[in-house]
């Protein structure tokens, strides 16, 4: 009989819409998680593209810039060892469009609808 082997890696995370204010949320549980670690903040302010998500939210430095450059964010997260997981926060107008970006780079998207 074999025995699968399990991996203890974390899920590398990408939020999309991270300072919004499920964003900033699920920034704040992603950062405290021991099975997650945050690789990617996408946001469109363009006042705080470059800047770290953690000292911008007030959670301390969590070495992620945050950046509206969905491509080339999905790339790098590509690369992961592990099947990295697209947070998607947006609004609903644009889900669908991220979502299939997601797929498209082998990403497992997750979306939350805001009221």
């Amino acid at each position: 009989m074999t025995t699968a082997s399990i991996t203890t890696a974390p899920i590398p995370v990408i939020v999309n819409g991270a300072t919004g204010k499920m964003g900033r949320e699920a920034i704040k549980a992603i950062a405290a998680a021991e099975d997650m670690v945050l690789i990617g903040a996408l946001a469109r302010n363009p006042a705080l593209l470059g800047q770290d998500i953690g000292e911008v939210l007030g959670y301390g430095a969590l070495e992620v810039p945050i950046t509206n450059d969905k491509e080339a964010l999905f790339a790098m997260g590509s690369q992961q060892p592990e099947v990295p997981v697209v947070l998607d926060l947006t609004h609903p107008a644009v889900i669908y469009e991220n979502v299939r970006a997601a797929i498209a780079t082998a990403f497992s998207p997750s979306s939350a609808r805001r009221a």
